[in-house]
């Protein structure tokens, strides 16, 4: 398999992200021929993307009207984080059992990096939570 990622899979990444940062925020139209233009791809590669943050409940798509980016409410939070305490309780203690030492050089960079973060950059700070997790 190519380390190279497909058009559709560098759109997923980058729309989810755009998400994720609330650069489109709960409720907001997506209008594809703006995302071909922003991203660089084509019209297949963004349906495929939209139709899978769809998927995963982070676009909404209601025929004859369009695409949005979904709301997210109260209970849907807490169940978020419901979900993420059982998860990241399991990933901790299997990382305990099978991390090697290059896992834990690479987490303590990590680490380091967000100790010298500047407060205020949110998006930096969701890299670098990423890239831990």
């Amino acid at each position: 398999m190519s380390a190279k990622k497909s058009l559709s899979q560098q759109a997923y990444e980058a729309l989810r992200h755009q998400i994720i940062a609330l650069k489109l925020e709960p409720g907001q139209v997506i209008d594809e021929q703006i995302l071909k233009e922003e991203l660089g791809v084509g019209r297949t590669p963004i349906r495929e993307a939209l139709q899978r943050l769809a998927q995963e409940n982070l676009v909404t798509i209601i025929p004859r009207r369009g695409m949005f980016v979904a709301e997210i409410g109260l209970t849907d939070l807490q169940r978020l984080f419901e979900m993420r305490l059982a998860l990241e309780s399991l990933a901790a203690r299997l990382a305990s059992e099978r991390g090697q030492e290059s896992h834990w050089a690479a987490m303590e960079q990590l680490l380091d990096d967000v100790r010298n973060l500047n407060p205020a950059s949110n998006e930096r700070f969701s890299e670098l939570d990423e890239a831990f997790h």
